[in-house]
């Protein structure tokens, strides 16, 4: 054999070999949205929402799968709650990029909390990538219902080193209250300036006034030793039921 005739045989080894080279290429879910928000996310049961991604491959797309499950374990009680939602779909894609949306409900009376939504995708030669962990809030009607007159817990709040924040509104429910918990953390941190857990006794306690707070001896005073920066107050209850509503906003204190 000629050296001609081997380059050229050798040539066509490398582009056999090269033809039968393995997919081993994750896929990519560029972007996820839920509700329209891709942080602070909440939906409501009985009310549909809409979900969507793009997502991107070196070869062909062929999937994704979206798993919706209950934080269970994320409010420290590590108990199931009585009526978690829960789903699982999935859905087809094609070619090396795509983008999908899909609406969802969750048509029942699950129960109310923090909730997370895995999504992870494949492609047609069988790779898959990671699991991308959304957290978002399930909001039930039937739940907790706040009304809060002080602090207002729907726009950004400025205090001072010293301050003592004041609450004043009501909580109701149509069943039994457990527990309200409210809390003042640092919302990219550790520290904790404020956290306390108010246990409602009764058996029929439907209603709470949030000027309890002071009543009980437990104000929220920022310390002189409080580290100014941006904190999250958060007033948390949860009923009988084991729905868990919060109100929550961002706090950002100076010295």
């Amino acid at each position: 054999m000629t050296d001609r005739n081997l380059f050229f045989l050798c040539l066509l080894l490398m582009a056999a070999v090269s033809c039968k080279q393995e997919d081993v290429t994750a896929p990519v879910l560029e972007s996820w949205v839920m509700n329209q928000m891709q942080t602070d996310i909440e939906v409501t049961t009985q009310t549909p929402f809409a979900v969507g991604g793009s997502f991107s491959d070196n070869k062909n797309l062929e999937e994704y799968t979206l798993e919706i499950q209950h934080n269970f374990d994320a409010l420290g009680q590590n108990v199931q709650p009585p009526a978690p939602w829960s789903l699982e779909e999935t859905y087809s894609l094609a070619g090396k990029t795509a983008v999908d949306n899909q609406i969802l409900v969750a048509d029942g009376d699950y129960t109310g909390g923090p909730y997370h939504c895995n999504v992870q995708v494949k492609d047609k030669a069988g790779n898959a990538s990671q699991p991308a962990v959304v957290s978002f809030w399930l909001v039930n009607l039937n739940g907790p219902q706040f009304s809060v007159a002080v602090p207002r817990m729907d726009t950004v709040l400025y205090y001072q080193v010293g301050d003592t924040i004041q609450f004043f509104g009501t909580l109701a429910d149509d069943v039994d209250l457990e527990e309200v918990e409210i809390s003042l953390q640092e919302k990219l941190g550790v520290l904790s300036i404020y956290d306390e857990v108010f246990a409602l006794s009764g058996n029929a306690d439907t209603g709470w006034n949030l000027d309890q707070v002071g009543l009980e001896g437990k104000l929220l005073i920022i310390s002189a030793q409080s580290q100014p920066g941006e904190y999250e107050l958060i007033v948390q209850a949860v009923d009988s039921n084991g729905n868990t509503a919060r109100k929550k906003t961002t706090v950002y204190i100076y010295p």
